[in-house]
């Protein structure tokens, strides 16, 4: 390198300090870190190239150039180490020909063009330095980047040696912080403790779903509260974090945020942003969508989000140029209009690469009618015999069935959701017919809250019982809330015992009354049924012969695993000979007993069954009444390891009272409900245990510890001063009862002299 001119400036103290305050905060966890500052020429601006003096200064996130003229200093260009492309020596015939200068591209920050900068340092040393500052500094916030984001660095091995350095995030989480923080400085924003060691967390835990929702700070309005952008910005190259969801969270830019990270992100395999609380425009996801091709997507949940025109016209649009494969798509609760569904199908027929794959569709709660039918049926004849679909949900979609019922008849869906839907007879008519007499791989059906009639259900059972490719209790049947009677019970029971293909059967919520029921327990008695739910019909609260018939069918059925008895009139006392026939039970894994009103002696019995019942897995107990007492009782199997194998079990929320017992009806005092609700952290955590499937050899460390004395300790031998101290201090019990006797015998004696002087 040949010898440049002296330079004429020199970093004063005064400038240290001008430079540490261009790059506050200096030092920390969050802060910057100076790794080379010196004096060299640069060009003067972008559009003259006349070589200039300047102080640089390469520092952790970013480098910056400051002009010192006259005892003035000005801050002259910041370039951020995430918008450097490359470092090469300059052309011969260039704008700056002088080959002891390099040639930094850089990408404006505003105007996103690439840019250059000419670098000449005063020697060798200085530009070796120089250049493997900037080189590690942006590695070490770049780990994960492909490869063709990274720096690259093209110049002679006589102006630089490469160095060993591990691009992958290290074992220990090594980059991870690095890059978020990195991002809070490229977008100014201000990046919280909480959220990096949660980042950290995951990555040292192989733990690859990131919930937003479980961070502090999500909150805006918290005093922790992290900037969201940021956070989602920072995966945009992050190849751990597999699953990102984003629920109830109350910000305005979610959807802007996730949709910029995914135009780079290609590990993200999992997106669930579900009812974000605020109205925002999906159009961003649906560009990334098209623009990605490296893309790794696989579910995307946009649920119970209020979808304007726009965002659905850019959706679909994203949809029809997806590049892959795509397995699960939930647009429920969205509020699709009928030309929404309508572009939604458009784009899977423009993109059958991507709707061929599709196992999971669900759509409920949008707006079918005619056009939306049309065009889902369209869509089903077109792809029949390639169709993948395996479980489709079409609750509360105002379905035109005289239109759907026949192309459905080409899938091999497995679950099948068309509740809240109104289907007349003749709609009825056409679905058993055109579809359910054909789909052989059914094994859910969701008729629930459909209006149907006795006459449509017979058509259904029997178009199901033609079915020959449904197996031996099979399937499932939802026929709840249909306001089904006794017209509906005579033509069902009947014809129930050749229902064969029949595992389970919901007829809660209708208007069975006990002979309806008794009859339909028989007509079921030679089916090899699994599951079972006779909850919320109108039976009398004291109706024994009803309770012994539920008890019947359950000592007839060893298959049994789903029980639902659920009510709003309380069974109370006459529910326990159905707890007391659980205690044996090899088979139920799931009870509803919500609503019975059962008391804390209920609660013991339940308790009881605990200890003994190794099966059940899972109770839904609301509505039972049960007191701080009966808590207590039900606690106990679960504190002490009497029980391993229940996992969920419903306790009251902080908010709904409870009574200090079933003799007094008080609402507990505030110190004895924080009581309660320690109790109910206990079993919370024994839950836990529980569906973790702890050992029991590793579970005794978490008993209420007690450690009383074990032996009667010897009395202490009395030194001998301390023994004749003793001896002369302590009177005898015999010189102290009679003592005592004589004091008393005076005091009679002077009280009977008193009452003769009285005489």
């Amino acid at each position: 390198m040949s010898s440049s001119p002296p330079l004429s400036i020199e970093i004063t103290e005064a400038d240290q300090l001008y430079i540490n305050e261009q790059l506050e905060p200096l030092g920390g966890l969050f802060g910057e870190e100076i790794a080379f500052q010196g004096v060299v020429e640069t060009n003067k601006d972008d559009k003259d190239m006349s070589l200039v003096q300047r102080i640089i200064v390469v520092s952790r996130y970013k480098t910056i150039l400051i002009k010192k003229f006259k005892g003035s200093k000005s801050l002259k260009k910041t370039i951020f180490h995430y918008d450097l492309v490359e470092i090469n020596e300059p052309q011969v015939g260039g704008p700056v020909s002088s080959q002891d200068s390099i040639e930094i591209k850089f990408k404006d920050q505003d105007s996103k063009s690439i840019q250059t900068l000419y670098v000449k340092a005063p020697d060798r040393k200085a530009e070796t330095i120089f250049v493997k500052s900037i080189a590690y500094m942006t590695f070490n916030i770049s780990r994960g980047f492909p490869s063709h984001l990274l720096l690259k660095i093209n110049l002679p091995k006589n102006r630089y040696q490469p160095f060993q350095f591990n691009h992958e995030l290290g074992s220990d989480g090594k980059g991870i912080a690095e890059q978020y923080i990195a991002h809070s400085h490229y977008y100014k924003t201000k990046a919280t403790l909480d959220y990096l060691r949660h980042l950290e967390t995951l990555y040292l835990t192989y733990y690859p779903e990131l919930d937003i929702s479980q961070i502090p700070g999500v909150n805006a309005s918290s005093s922790l509260g992290f900037n969201l952008y940021t956070a989602i910005l920072c995966l945009r190259h992050n190849t751990f974090i597999k699953s990102l969801k984003i629920c109830k969270v109350p910000h305005i830019n979610v959807v802007s945020s996730v949709g910029e990270m995914l135009l780079s992100n290609s590990s993200i395999s999992e997106l669930r942003l579900s009812n974000l609380l605020t109205e925002q425009s999906f159009a961003p996801l649906g560009v990334a969508l098209s623009q990605n091709q490296n893309m790794a997507l696989q579910v995307l949940d946009l649920s119970d989000n209020l979808m304007s025109y726009e965002s659905i016209n850019s959706l679909c649009d994203g949809l029809s140029h997806f590049k892959h494969s795509l397995v699960e798509l939930n647009l429920s609760k969205c509020n699709i209009p009928p030309k929404g569904i309508y572009l939604l199908f458009q784009a899977f027929e423009r993109n059958f690469s991507l709707s061929l794959t599709l196992e999971r569709l669900k759509l409920s709660n949008n707006r079918f009618q005619d056009t939306g039918s049309s065009a889902f049926a369209a869509w089903l004849s077109k792809s029949r015999g390639h169709n993948q679909l395996r479980e489709l949900s079409l609750s509360q979609c105002q379905l035109n069935f005289n239109i759907i019922s026949a192309p459905l008849r080409v899938l091999e869906v497995e679950r099948l959701d068309l509740s809240k839907n109104k289907i007349n007879l003749g709609a009825a008519r056409l679905l058993a017919t055109e579809a359910l007499e054909s789909l052989g791989a059914l094994k859910y059906l969701n008729l629930s809250s459909c209006a149907l009639y006795s006459e449509s259900i017979h058509i259904i059972m029997i178009a199901l019982s033609k079915n020959k490719r449904l197996a031996p209790a099979s399937l499932t049947l939802d026929i709840s809330e249909n306001s089904f009677a006794a017209k509906t019970a005579n033509r069902l029971t009947p014809f129930l015992p050749d229902c064969s293909f029949l595992g389970g059967l919901d007829i809660s919520g209708n208007r069975f009354n006990t002979r309806n029921l008794l009859d339909i327990f028989t007509s079921l008695s030679s089916i090899n049924i699994n599951a079972l739910n006779v909850g919320y019909n109108p039976i009398n609260s004291t109706d024994d012969v009803f309770i012994g018939g539920v008890l019947d069918f359950i000592n007839k059925h060893s298959s049994l695993s789903k029980l639902g008895i659920g009510t709003t009139r309380g069974y109370a006392h006459s529910l326990h000979p159905i707890i007391q026939c659980l205690y044996n039970n090899k088979s139920i894994v799931t009870l509803d007993i919500t609503g019975n009103e059962m008391n804390d002696h209920g609660a013991c019995l339940l308790a009881d069954c605990l200890r003994v019942n190794k099966t059940i897995q899972k109770i839904l107990v609301a509505g039972n009444k049960f007191t701080a007492v009966g808590w207590h009782s039900i606690s106990s199997p679960l504190i002490y390891y009497r029980n391993t194998t229940i996992t969920s079990l419903e306790l009251p929320a902080a908010h709904v009272p409870v009574f200090t017992s079933d003799t007094n009806l008080q609402p507990l005092i505030p110190e004895k409900r924080d009581q309660l609700e320690k109790l109910f952290e206990q079993i919370r955590f024994h839950l836990a245990l529980n569906r973790n499937k702890v050992p029991a050899s590793s579970r005794f460390a978490y008993l209420p510890s007690a450690d009383p004395p074990l032996y009667v300790k010897a009395a202490a031998k009395v030194p001998e001063h301390l023994d004749t101290l003793q001896t002369s201090t302590t009177t005898p019990t015999s010189k102290l009862t009679a003592l005592s006797w004589n004091e008393d015998d005076s005091k009679y004696k002077d009280q009977s002299d008193r009452d003769e002087v009285d005489d």
